[in-house]
């Protein structure tokens, strides 16, 4: 006969916050099934878990199960959840996807009554509420038209959500968004990754507008053919041509990490890319590279390749090492 204490489940240490952790790493690589997996184990273990309770929100939500997703959106809402206004635009999104237009004006007119809403929120709300309104009077509307208006304030979130966000945005047609687009593209908190696979959609859309984009301390206004025009510009080939010139025969696997990580850098920077200096920005690369790899290269041999001074090239190299802190969200 066995007895009580071999019944019970033996738990490694820490076991939760290793469960959330993995979890969130496979979000991050987009395989929702098994992080939601991961996440429902944590939950026979603690099932009050918010931070388990949210991911399986996310996940349930980004597979499409809207019913699941709504039932734990539900738990999280009626608690103190410190995600509260990120599971209530999930929570609203899945209602006015379901057409439930009364549950979600009901719902967030009660918010705003009996609550202090932090201004950003309050008028989204309010513009979200004047939709469900119209929609409950019989209003015409396209699909898209009715996805702007629970398009996401990016700026609102963590850099973590926003690019989880951006797989629904790319399904929508953006013509409907240039309000909040620009809204993002110039807001601070909205991660520079972000920003540029909002413009790379725009383009691939073809969608015709004036972009005012913020980052890295730049700031400037382009229309759609502008940017386009960038994401063809020969400065870029220029500088892969003079890489090749000097890698691609004696060290073809240092000349793709290069180039990859230029192209990298020029996702994260669009559309403030570089111009000119082809010389320049090739050695800024190769140094860097190689500095990564902990390489020992005399820095003046390089230098010497490309015809460079140290004064010029010490610049590039701190905003290439700046920018490449930017090339994956955290």
């Amino acid at each position: 006969m066995r007895s009580p204490d071999e019944d019970k489940m033996i738990l490694f240490p820490n076991l939760t916050e290793r469960l959330i952790e993995k979890a969130t790493s496979l979000m991050k690589e987009e395989d929702f099934q098994a992080a939601l997996s991961l996440f429902l184990q944590g939950l026979e273990l603690e099932e009050e878990n918010e931070q388990m309770q949210y991911g399986a929100v996310v996940c349930f939500f980004e597979m499409g199960n809207l019913t699941e997703a709504k039932s734990y959106c539900k738990k999280l809402l009626h608690g103190a959840t410190d995600n509260y206004y990120e599971v209530l635009q999930i929570y609203l999104t899945i209602l006015v996807q379901q057409s439930d237009y009364a549950e979600a004006f009901s719902f967030v007119e009660a918010l705003l009554q009996e609550q202090d809403v932090p201004t950003p929120y309050a008028q989204h709300f309010k513009h979200l509420m004047s939709f469900c309104e119209a929609q409950m009077n019989g209003a015409e509307t396209t699909t898209n038209t009715a996805q702007s208006e629970v398009f996401p304030n990016l700026s609102l979130y963590k850099e973590e959500k926003q690019l989880l966000l951006l797989q629904d945005i790319k399904g929508m047609n953006l013509a409907y968004f240039e309000k909040e687009l620009n809204e993002a593209l110039i807001h601070s908190s909205v991660h520079p990754y972000v920003k540029s696979a909002l413009l790379n959609e725009i383009v691939n859309q073809k969608v015709q507008g004036k972009w005012k984009v913020q980052k890295f301390s730049h700031q400037n206004t382009y229309d759609t053919q502008d940017l386009e025009n960038l994401l063809r510009h020969p400065f870029i080939g220029e500088v892969e041509k003079r890489l090749e010139d000097e890698l691609f025969h004696h060290n073809p696997t240092l000349y793709q990490m290069v180039t990859d990580v230029w192209k990298r850098y020029l996702f994260v920077v669009f559309p403030f890319i570089p111009t000119e200096k082809e010389d320049l920005w090739a050695c800024g690369l190769h140094l860097l590279l190689l500095e990564i790899g902990n390489v020992e290269t005399a820095k003046e041999e390089v230098m010497e390749l490309y015809n460079v001074n140290e004064l010029d090239l010490k610049k590039i190299m701190n905003h290439l090492k700046e920018v490449e802190t930017y090339t994956t969200v955290e």
